[in-house]
């Protein structure tokens, strides 16, 4: 009897093990199954979720300026200067936010010493050094495409030091632009400024978030480096209406869905690669910042850390992994919703609007409080590598409505100049520059009506979008919280900023000091 109720007892112990092991099967399968059958559904619609199928083809050498650009980049090093180099200490400033909606012009300052230590010759003579590369970079107005040849298998390990290199040539044409001005050569200026614009459309179709990211800088930078020239006195209408056309020409829209879809392959890849291999998970989580800590205790604690850690991941990969990586695709395919129906004519503030609203119908929002629990790895929850960052892309669709914003008002901006120019007092509505200076009246991306415009006088106007908020505020730019800065497309509404006043300036570098 004794031998028949130990069998007994082993082979319920068997039963009860496998059956556990069956439903662990179970659980974990029908996870997967779930996402399985979301990627087929993602497929059948037409989405291309594998880096090899969104890897943009390869320019043409005979088309690609990059040589050009990385001579020209090469160069300003070469010349450098032993001593240390003005423009990167003190440079001249180009619309320079001193007020709500109120700017200082740079290059009509007298005296550069106001804002910095340096004097206008002092700029004049580094730039001088920097000529002949930025002269160079001019030949990127003629063939602006800049294939940097990046390796998009590489995933999130991509290394892209081509970015700030951009930046910096923005910035240095910038600070000529600003000299050019100050000397009263709007012919120079004008062609600094296409420049930059060059540098911004010549990397359309690098499709990454980030890319994308740096091309919205480099554009602000030529925007207020165009901001200057427009308070010229030598500028002609001829030389606007060049820089009318390229800004018309700059695209973003889907430039910014292929970065978004590259993002999601990235992603998709990564996933695939943590759920496969211990170190890539430890190398990827501690990329996250969600890394085990180093236990600089005994040997007990490190034991102890090491066996927490690994418990997590194990429920990680068996628990959470597929769940995760389901709501973090349906919340990037949610984000990209979104933007195609900017590109099919909605406007941005609905298409946020239905981001937000899918985003909480799938549950993924942004945690005022992280609750502690014995599952959190430095304060991160590992049940949510995925769908967190969904959070931090669906930020892009609001950069995206931010720049189409500011490439709006440029353009508007530039044509009530060319108007002023050529009857020698601003329209006293927008309509007034169709069709010799615009195809159509402008329109406010945020909500798809006329961006909102009020002549003042004959030397001055009114012109905005409305904010993220969608709020009309009546072209109210003070921003949202309180800050000593003066965001210009920050505020509650998104003004074109007006030269500010000597009384403006003054109280603003006294508040400064």
């Amino acid at each position: 009897m004794k031998l028949l109720a130990r069998r007994i007892a082993q082979g319920t112990i068997v039963l009860v093990l496998l059956a556990l092991g069956v439903g662990g099967y179970l659980f974990h399968a029908r996870k997967e199954w779930a996402l399985a059958d979301y990627q087929k559904q993602l497929r059948a619609k037409g989405e291309r979720l594998s880096l090899a199928e969104l890897t943009p083809q390869q320019v043409r050498p005979e088309q690609n300026s990059v040589r050009t650009f990385r001579d020209a980049y090469s160069n300003f090093w070469l010349k450098r200067p032993h001593r240390e180099d003005v423009l990167e200490t003190n440079p001249p400033v180009a619309m320079r936010m001193v007020a709500g909606g109120k700017a200082l012009v740079g290059a009509m300052q007298s005296d550069l010493r106001e804002d910095g230590t340096n004097t206008w010759r002092e700029a004049e003579e580094a730039l001088g050094e920097k000529e002949d590369s930025l002269e160079l970079l001019e030949q990127l107005i003629e063939q602006p495409t800049l294939d940097f040849r990046l390796d998009y298998g590489q995933g999130f390990n991509l290394l892209l030091p081509h970015l700030s290199q951009l930046k910096q040539c923005c910035n240095y044409l910038k600070y000529a632009a600003v000299c050019d001005l100050h000397r009263g050569d709007a012919v120079a200026a004008t062609k600094r400024i296409r420049t930059m614009l060059a540098i911004v459309a010549g990397t359309a179709d690098e499709r990454l978030v980030i890319s994308q990211l740096v091309r919205f800088a480099n554009m602000h930078i030529a925007l207020t480096a165009n901001w200057e020239l427009l308070q010229s006195p030598a500028v002609t209408e001829e030389q606007l209406a060049v820089l009318q056309k390229d800004w018309g020409e700059l695209e973003f829209l889907r430039a910014g869905e292929n970065a978004l879809l590259v993002e999601r392959a990235m992603t998709e890849q990564t996933a695939e690669k943590i759920k496969s291999s211990s170190a890539q998970f430890r190398s990827v989580v501690a990329g996250m910042g969600i890394a085990g800590s180093s236990s600089s205790g005994n040997w007990l604690d490190k034991v102890g850390q090491f066996g927490a850690d690994k418990t997590k991941e194990t429920l990680w990969r068996y628990a959470w992994a597929a769940p995760d990586q389901l709501r973090g695709l349906q919340g990037t395919e949610a984000i990209l919703e979104g933007v195609r129906m900017v590109q099919q004519g909605e406007a941005f503030k609905p298409a946020l609007d239905y981001q937000v609203a899918r985003l909480k119908e799938l549950g993924i929002e942004a945690k005022s409080k992280v609750d502690e629990n014995f599952l959190l790895i430095n304060g991160q929850d590992p049940r949510y590598l995925f769908t967190q960052s969904v959070l931090a892309v669906q930020r892009f669709s609001v950069r995206l409505m931010y720049e189409e914003a500011g490439r709006n008002l440029v353009i508007t901006a530039i044509a009530l100049k060319r108007y002023q120019l050529r009857h020698g007092s601003y329209p006293s509505e927008l309509g007034n520059l169709v069709p010799d200076f615009l195809a159509a009246v402008p329109r406010d991306p945020v909500d798809g009506r006329p961006l909102r415009f009020k002549l003042r006088d004959s030397a001055g106007f009114l012109l905005y979008s409305i904010g993220e908020d969608g709020i009309d505020n009546g072209g109210d730019p003070t921003p949202p919280s309180t800050t000593k800065e003066f965001p210009w497309l920050r505020g509650r509404d998104q003004v074109w900023p007006t030269p500010a006043s000597a009384e403006e300036i003054s109280s603003f570098r006294k508040r400064k000091r």
